[in-house]
């Protein structure tokens, strides 16, 4: 309590300080220096910035042959990236994540500064890469600036600009296993609108997970018991949107996102044989269920910003939506005399039962920022957001249930970015953080400090204390799912990182050093409960200290560029189930990007590597998994300035990798290409 008073009255007297200062309206001019908004509200060099930061631009994107936001993000060093299939699918709620240090629900996605994620979940799959001017990725907690959910840190997708006289651009590309991609842009003075789907018709094997039947009535005592393997196919991404700009200053959003993906799962071993009725047996081979899911995203924004203040206004709201057969059949197995529905892909039979459950989350609020300008290029920022967060279980043929909730969340911050000297720079920050409008009501206070030092031209060392919390949704408090039990009674986590770092660009160098250490308590985590068929919520610990080091070099006069990166972590849990540390994660990370450009020809080939791994069931005991090693080829000739041809393959080594890092397995998809063809206009 001391602490938040004393900081409190640290952030009051900068505010103070700013009222009485001289204030200045200019915006400094970083010209093609590599300029980060989110770490500190304000635009900063990417070498000034005293937090581990990485920023992937345009350029970089359309070179990597990326398709959409997920492609982008996938090999960057210090984040893991799991997804459930071909082009990123998403299984319903469980869908493809960023993990930051390995904290599995600390990532907040924002776009152009604005959060994005549904209950902590978000789908940037179906955000095509086009309409990207680039990614800021900033890790650590960011909590003071940006509230719950920025634990672990921040990526903020930053989209185009519309400008310029009437142009544009179109994209088509077909490739191995069903692949198809139809994009269009258009823009004419202040307005552009896009058109992007992408499809995979193929089907791989994605998950494998074990199985434990119980018999249709109460007086079934046997079991089957098994394996199963769930192969997905069918996935359609399909975005559209708009973009207006009425003048420098005020723009307005609107983006549509949608993923569709069927998921069939497949008997392949059993354990026993057991008959527990008459009328029910399965073999090997046979059809055990199948989910179709669909999550749809709506995301408006009105953004206006000048050189003091900064408005934003924003909508989203996004529906999952699960359907399909719940278990195999009653009565015969898929080899007797069961049927095949080639109209929706499903075995059908009278006496199946069926699965569909749907929700719908909302956020709409608003964030207000205020800049003052003080001598030596010091500033204070003030601010506060309002935010009205709704969670609806849906109606629907088979589940009818209708739950609703909802809450308020409030939030005042405040910053000081002080320039002492050439030399000396500090930025303290604060943030109040309450709830209202439900039975349960949260408060929380997060500060942060960080000291910059420059050794030099472009060569500062930096230390940071920032403090974070992640406030429990309402799919953890009241249950989102038959297999999910409430508890209504989940304390918010709570978290410190501390951070030193070091970073220089020299010539055609750019380094950066980061050692890290982060303490959270009240980790929010799911526990599944083989007894009961169900998941609970519940508070354990978390912590983690590692070293990250990179560097990016960039010659003027070589056809060859280079990117690449090391972490070394130990990211470690212990829970109620578990009375000691256990290992998450992989301890060792390796990524890499090399550029080849000679002419009209470019090429670009990405990996990352994860080392060292362990699969960390919730209640049992951590076991070791085999690294993973993520790649990517794209191949891009240009025959003329506004006509791309593009050759993307992916998992160049056709590597069947494990990316989940829980009890249940999830595979990387296997070796596909892309063959696309961009014509400006």
């Amino acid at each position: 309590m001391k602490k938040s008073k004393y900081l409190s009255m640290a952030i009051a007297l900068a505010v103070m300080t700013a009222s009485s200062s001289v204030f200045a309206a200019e915006v400094a001019d970083f010209g093609d220096e590599d300029v980060v908004v989110t770490a500190t509200r304000t635009e900063k060099k990417d070498v000034d910035v005293p937090a581990s930061t990485e920023v992937i631009t345009a350029q970089q994107i359309e070179e990597m042959g990326a398709k959409s936001a997920a492609d982008a993000l996938s090999k960057v060093n210090g984040l893991t990236f799991k997804s459930f299939g071909q082009l990123n699918a998403a299984m319903g709620t469980m869908i493809n994540e960023i993990t930051i240090r390995g904290i599995d629900n600390g990532t907040m996605i924002m776009m152009n500064g604005v959060p994005i994620s549904m209950r902590t979940k978000y789908d940037i799959s179906a955000i095509p890469a086009s309409i990207i001017e680039r990614i800021e990725i900033i890790k650590g907690a960011g909590t003071t600036l940006y509230g719950s959910q920025a634990m672990a840190g921040v990526v903020n997708i930053i989209t185009k600009n519309p400008e310029g006289p009437f142009g544009g651009d179109a994209t088509i590309g077909f490739g191995s296993q069903g692949q198809q991609l139809y994009y269009v842009n258009a823009t004419a003075d202040n307005f552009s609108v896009f058109f992007n789907k992408q499809k995979w018709n193929g089907s791989h094997d994605a998950t494998v997970s074990d199985f434990d039947y119980n018999g249709p009535a109460k007086t079934d005592k046997n079991k089957f018991k098994g394996e199963t393997h769930t192969w997905v196919r069918d996935i359609e991404k399909t975005s559209a949107g708009f973009n207006f700009k009425f003048n420098d200053r005020f723009n307005v959003m609107y983006d549509y996102n949608q993923s569709v993906g069927t998921y069939d799962r497949y008997i392949t071993s059993l354990a026993a044989t057991n008959k527990y009725s008459a009328t029910l047996h399965a073999d090997v081979g046979d059809f055990f269920n199948s989910r179709k899911y669909t999550v749809t995203q709506h995301n408006a924004q009105a953004l206006y910003s000048d050189n003091l203040w900064k408005l934003k206004f924003f909508y989203n709201t996004g529906t999952f939506e699960s359907i399909g057969p719940s278990a195999f059949f009653l009565g015969t197995s898929s080899n007797g005399s069961g049927s095949y529905n080639t109209k929706n892909g499903w075995y059908s039979n009278d006496n199946q039962n069926w699965y569909n459950t749907k929700e719908r989350n909302t956020t709409i609020g608003t964030d207000i920022q205020r800049t003052w300008q003080l001598e030596k290029g010091s500033n204070v920022i003030v601010g506060a957001n309002a935010q009205r967060e709704s969670y609806e279980s849906c109606v629907t043929a088979y589940d009818p249930s209708n739950e609703r909730y909802a809450r308020n969340v409030w939030a005042a911050f405040a910053q000081l970015d002080y320039n002492f000297d050439d030399k000396n720079n500090i930025i303290i920050g604060a943030r109040e953080t309450w709830t209202s409008g439900t039975a349960l009501n949260y408060s929380n206070f997060s500060g942060s400090v960080a000291y910059t030092y420059k050794l030099g031209n472009e060569n500062n060392i930096y230390a940071a204390v920032n403090q974070s919390f992640i406030l429990p949704t309402f799919a953890q408090m009241y249950g989102a799912s038959d297999m999910a039990v409430p508890n209504p009674g989940l304390k918010p986590q709570k978290g410190v990182n501390y951070e030193i770092g070091w970073k220089q660009k020299h010539g055609a160098h750019t380094w950066k050093a980061a050692l890290f250490k982060t303490d959270i308590e009240d980790n929010i985590s799911a526990t599944w409960s083989d007894k009961k068929r169900s998941y609970s919520y519940k508070n354990e610990d978390f912590r983690n200290e590692g070293l990250e080091l990179s560097c990016s070099i960039e010659p003027e006069n070589s056809k060859f560029s280079f990117d690449y990166g090391l972490t070394w972590q130990n990211p470690v849990v212990k829970s109620t189930k578990k009375d000691y540390w256990d290992r998450k994660y992989g301890k060792i990370q390796l990524t890499g990007a090399i550029r080849y450009k000679v002419g009209k020809f470019t090429g670009v080939l990405d990996a990352s590597f994860l080392g060292n791994r362990v699969n960390t069931p919730s209640s049992e005991h951590s076991f070791e998994t085999k690294p993973y090693l993520l790649t990517g080829l794209n191949l891009m000739y240009s025959p003329t300035d506004k006509c791309d041809v593009s050759l993307k393959i992916d998992n160049l080594l056709n590597r069947k990798d494990i990316l989940s890092h829980s009890s249940s397995i999830y595979y990387s998809a296997p070796i596909s290409f892309l063959l696309s063809v961009t014509q400006k206009f």
